[in-house]
């Protein structure tokens, strides 16, 4: 599903965030990004999203090599991939318009648009909220709410990085639960994340960063190495 071979990223042709970096990651897998401050997750995040190219080596979705594309192979490949980070980026309007924002631009009909967003609001659990605007829902709700605009199309891969950044154990534990959740209907999710007791409690694979180097790749794994 996703595979990066010999990929180096750098900025300012002086820093280079990742150092011939080979990973592969199988459809329908869960996967925690770990590492300190630095060490090339959310670079490693933008790569697959095709926000950045590498400057050396290949990134491939879906056996599809994406370091050349065009702007039109670019907006079709993000098609295919949700996203939610730590602020919450969702318009000042309801959640529903939020949803159906999504849903219009694509061309889609009333019907298809309230079909699609009662699915996404059951499975994030925002049915009684679905009229809110984003000042009047806790962290955990916006948090929801940007996942279900994430996964409105039903996307191969849901990235997200930092998820739980700005939320309480409660709130961290329930957005994960829903991610576990999206992963069981196949998607791939890979999740970039500092949350040591999270990534302890779920036990799947675990990849950690440090310096650009992917310095330990292990299934069941927790946040820190235990021999």
């Amino acid at each position: 599903m996703i595979r990066l071979r010999n990929v180096t990223k750098t900025y300012n042709k002086s820093f280079t965030v990742l150092q011939r970096i080979n990973l592969h990651i199988s459809k329908d897998e869960f996967v925690f990004l770990v590492g300190p401050t630095g060490a090339g997750k959310t670079t490693l995040i933008k790569l697959i999203l095709r926000e950045e190219v590498p400057d050396s080596g290949s990134v491939y979705i879906d056996k599809v090599n994406t370091r050349d594309f065009n702007e039109n192979q670019t907006s079709k490949l993000r098609k295919n991939i949700g996203v939610i980070f730590q602020d919450f980026k969702v318009f000042n309007r309801s959640i529903y318009e939020n949803l159906a924002f999504v849903l219009k631009i694509q061309g889609e009909k009333k019907k298809i648009i309230k079909e699609k967003i009662d699915t996404v609001i059951s499975l994030v659990g925002l049915e009684k909220k679905l009229h809110l605007h984003p000042f009047q829902l806790s962290g955990g709700e916006k948090q929801k709410a940007c996942l279900a605009r994430a996964i409105i199309n039903r996307p191969l891969v849901l990235l997200a990085d930092e998820p739980t950044g700005n939320l309480d154990p409660d709130a961290s534990w329930e957005i994960m639960q829903i991610l576990s959740k999206i992963n069981q209907q196949n998607t791939t999710v890979v999740v970039a994340t500092h949350d040591k007791h999270i990534v302890d409690m779920m036990r799947k694979r675990v990849i950690a960063l440090h310096g650009g180097n992917i310095i330990r790749d292990q299934q069941l794994g927790k946040y820190n190495h235990e021999p």
